[in-house]
């Protein structure tokens, strides 16, 4: 039986001490990464919507913005694993075929 034992963080303080924290330029920079990555991913999105959401409603999809391809399934693990397959290191975007693009609860 393998014991464990919490340990409480004061409030304010990093979870992890030993790493170093990021500048405010490095922060702004990975924001803007994130933005220009979300902007590709449903721009392809949009485009691809009005066809797929009338044969596909509520099925999942993951977008690899650098090639432009999608990847659609009824299952979400399913639509990971065939994007997985030919993209295995690409940062992806998962989105639902439904009325707000949304997975999950908001």
């Amino acid at each position: 039986m393998t014991l464990t034992t919490r340990t409480k963080v004061p409030h304010g303080s990093p979870l992890f001490p030993n790493r170093p924290r990021l500048s405010s330029e490095e922060i702004a920079k990975r924001q803007t990464e994130q933005e220009i990555f979300a902007q590709r991913c449903r721009e392809i999105f949009h485009r691809v919507y009005p066809e797929l959401v009338q044969k596909y409603p509520d099925w999942f999809i993951y977008i690899e913005p650098n090639s432009g391809e999608y990847f659609i399934d009824s299952e979400r693990n399913l639509a990971r694993e065939k994007a997985k397959k030919k993209y295995p290191t690409a940062v992806l975007m998962a989105m639902c075929l439904n009325e707000t693009g949304t997975v999950g609860k908001i």
